[in-house]
């Protein structure tokens, strides 16, 4: 078995295959399917498609024959990778042959994520990303995404965490560090997250999802586990750590039939120092020497990247 975990050799797929092939000429490829103990280090696949496939090929694997299950749990595994950009076609090469229904959408891991959990976070994740033929993998990513519609997925699903596929989307687009760089990003990162959503619902809309139920049953979900309260780390990806990592609060949504009905607010957590600051104000005797207390933290200290 072998498997490629570095991040970078999706950017350039060329010279990852080429390397593949290279190395196969003196060590033994193992059919990724073989040793079902071995499968769990396949989540570290970092590959493109056309790389997993010639594996495949190279060592006469017998994943055909595989049963649905097996080949489905595959899936699930090597796709909750954080930063796959091309799992769109290596999904589909695992499942080649394998008809999309109910047995394959409903299907879930350990942690209680289907395939369409694991797809919309890749989704929002690959907006993020600066790599070449992006637009041609969201394409890939965003039809089988539909195609898991079709196939009976659950649209409100939770995670074990308590994430819909939709906030999912949100969840890797915050990961990917799109909030982070506001004066890089063109167009801006609320842009291009409500760009996405809006592909996200025309892939339902074109799997004759009724927008409106779905909308509905989306809010009650949501609200039901207290996203619209919940904060959650906005990961500055790249960047050394300085402990002052922005938060983010998904406000609330509105929804209509159509995918131009669908509005989103997600926005910054205010700080402590702002809240102090705001209640100087609104309260001028607490702002008389001795009533303001510092507060210290670890976040107030730089950390080294390595920490």
């Amino acid at each position: 078995m072998m498997a490629c975990n570095s991040r970078r050799a999706l950017l350039d797929g060329k010279r990852l295959f080429n390397l593949v092939q290279f190395l196969a000429q003196y060590v033994m490829l193992q059919d990724p399917f073989e040793d079902e103990s071995a499968q769990e280090d396949w989540a570290a696949f970092y590959g493109d498609a056309d790389t997993f496939s010639w594996i495949l090929q190279t060592t006469n694997s017998t994943y055909q024959e595989r049963s649905l299950e097996e080949r489905v749990s595959f899936a699930l595994n090597i796709s909750r990778i954080t930063s796959h950009c091309d799992i769109g076609r290596l999904v589909r090469a695992i499942l080649t042959g394998v008809e999309i229904d109910e047995r394959v959408c409903r299907t879930k891991d350990q942690w209680n994520m289907n395939l369409l959990h694991h797809l919309a976070w890749n989704l929002g994740l690959l907006v993020t990303k600066s790599i070449s033929g992006k637009e041609a993998r969201l394409v890939d990513s965003l039809g089988l995404i539909g195609d898991m519609v079709k196939g009976g997925s659950d649209l409100n699903a939770f995670t074990g965490s308590g994430e819909t596929p939709m906030f999912r989307i949100i969840k890797g687009f915050s990961f990917g560090g799109g909030f982070t760089y506001h004066k890089y990003w063109n167009p801006t990162p609320e842009a291009s997250l409500h760009m996405t959503l809006r592909r996200w619902l025309e892939q339902l809309k074109l799997a004759f999802v009724d927008l409106l139920k779905y909308g509905d049953a989306e809010k009650r979900q949501l609200e039901s586990q207290g996203v619209f309260f919940n904060e959650w780390t906005c990961y500055e990806s790249g960047r050394r750590w300085t402990g002052h990592e922005p938060k983010l609060r998904f406000i609330n949504f509105t929804y209509g039939p159509n995918p131009d009905d669908w509005k989103f607010w997600i926005e910054p957590v205010m700080e402590n120092y702002f809240i102090h600051f705001w209640e100087m104000i609104e309260h001028p005797e607490r702002a008389m020497p001795g009533a303001w207390e510092e507060e210290y933290s670890d976040g107030d200290y730089d950390y080294d990247s390595d920490y």
